[in-house]
């Protein structure tokens, strides 16, 4: 599948989409939530492997920018099958911070999110989610870091934090 690279982050790529499906797995995560979707590339790819492995799992994204969004659409419901499976809501996780309670995992790629971005997820998060972000300068105890490629670099440090 090829998309355009976003004009804000560019794209995870799909060595990062195995990894943290791999991950989910390992801590049996059964729901996964994108915050700041993009143009769903995660979230589809998310519900994908473990479509794939026959492991059904509840799968969201959520993107604010409208154009983002419509393009998100196009691209990932082109097959009805994929509408059924999972959705991208558009709006800002702040107005439904439900789906982070919801969450068993949650992914963000969100370098331009303020620094309180984090403690107002982890703030509703529900114990033993896990949260893996790279919001810069954020100040939440982290437990670990998770290396991730996109399409901008091959090294890109991200923070996985687990609410206990």
């Amino acid at each position: 599948m090829k998309v355009d690279k976003s004009h804000v982050y560019g794209e995870m790529t799909m060595p990062t989409i195995i990894k943290l499906a791999e991950h989910m797995k390992k801590h049996k995560k059964k729901s996964f939530l994108d915050i700041g979707s993009g143009y769903g590339l995660i979230t589809r790819g998310i519900d994908e492997y473990f479509r794939e492995k026959g492991f059904p799992i509840k799968v969201t994204g959520i993107e604010k920018d409208l154009e983002r969004f419509e393009i998100c659409n196009k691209i990932n419901f082109t097959k009805k099958i994929f509408k059924d499976k999972y959705k991208i809501i558009h709006g800002s996780i702040y107005n439904h911070m439900d789906l982070v309670e919801e969450a068993d995992y949650i992914f963000s790629n969100s370098l331009l999110f303020p620094q309180t971005f984090p403690n107002k997820v982890v703030k509703f998060m529900k114990p033993g989610t896990i949260f893996v972000h790279n919001t810069a300068r954020s100040t939440i105890d982290y437990k670990s870091e998770m290396i991730l490629s996109s399409s901008w670099s091959l090294k890109n440090h991200f923070k996985v934090y687990v609410k206990r």
